[in-house]
This record gives C-alpha cells, structure tokens and sequence, in this order.
C-alpha cells in the first residue's frame, strides 16, 4: 500500500499542458511547487498537449520534468493524502472572496483565501510564496475556448498574472459578465 501523497494535476505552460501525478512525499502541491531550492517537479505517467491542438497528445512518458518558474497554473484534479488532512492543511484562512484572475493566455474564476482586506490590494501571496491558492475554480484558454479545466484547487504563479479583481462581498456574476 502506497503510504505518500500524489497530487494527479493538469499543469499549464503558455503553450503546454501537462496531465499526469505528482509525487509529494509528506508534503503538500503547493509547499513543492513554491520550494525555491529546485527549479524542476517531476511529474509521472504524464501526458503532453499543445493547447492550440488539445484533442492529441504530443507526448507520454513515464516521468517528465517541469520548469516551475515556466508553469502558469497548476490543476489539482485529485489528491491521495495518506495522512490527516487536519495536518497537511492546518492552517486555512478565513476571507473567502470571489475572484477573477487575468494571466497572458488564460482567465481563471473562483474562490481566493485572504487573511485580511489589506491584501485585496496588494500581492495575493505571503513572503517564500510563489504560488496562491485559488478554489472552486474554473479556468479557460483565451486562445482556445475548448481548454477548459474546473477544479476543487488551482494553484496560480502570482508572477504569471497581468491583473486580477476581487469582489468586496461573495457576490461576483454581475463583474462576471
């Protein structure tokens, strides 16, 4: 019995998606991908698309690695945790707003996390982060309206965006639209 976390993800690069599982060990997707001592993830059984043609893969294999620094988002479609959720996600923060975020090829709706009003303003992340948190989302090619992913958690590079809206209250489909 497999006893370490896998993340089964979608990663997107401007022209890329990679489909496949992520081996975090006792860590979370999120504490790998804004780890700044490596600048590669591997990624297994993974599966290459070019985003203008999503119908075929380009390429498989059996481990592939990423360029975190080249990854625009990162789909959590799944995830095998084999220890207490309680203690991998210990700390959740509490301001919920709805969001909608704008990157170079992409658009991304959805749910972000704040500590505080403070931030709705300034960098989404904390200090060490590259990487926010963005649930209940939903994400959409700009160049190609058939790349489109929902999931629980997507895991946004913050340097990746061009500009973002939050909503002041959880209403969010008349700034939607």
């Amino acid at each position: 019995m497999t006893t370490t976390n896998r993340s089964h993800i979608a990663a997107f690069t401007h022209n890329y998606l990679f489909r496949g599982v992520v081996v975090t060990g006792t860590k979370r997707l999120s504490d790998v991908l804004n780890d700044r001592i490596t600048a590669f993830m591997e990624i297994q059984d993974a599966r290459v698309y070019n985003l203008a043609r999503p119908d075929k893969s380009v390429f498989g294999a059996s481990e592939l690695y990423l360029k975190k620094q080249r990854v625009e988002m990162i789909a959590i479609l799944k995830e095998e945790i084999y220890m207490t959720p309680r203690r991998i996600y210990s700390f959740v923060q509490k301001e919920r707003r709805p969001a909608m975020l704008f990157l170079r090829s992409f658009e991304l709706r959805g749910f972000i996390h704040l500590q505080g009003k403070h931030e709705m303003s300034g960098p989404l992340t904390r200090e060490g982060e590259l990487f926010v948190p963005v649930t209940e989302a939903t994400l959409v090619s700009t160049f190609n309206q058939r790349v489109k992913i929902s999931a629980p958690t997507v895991l946004l590079r913050e340097a990746a965006l061009d500009g973002f809206y939050i909503a002041e209250e959880d209403f969010i489909t008349q700034a939607m639209q």
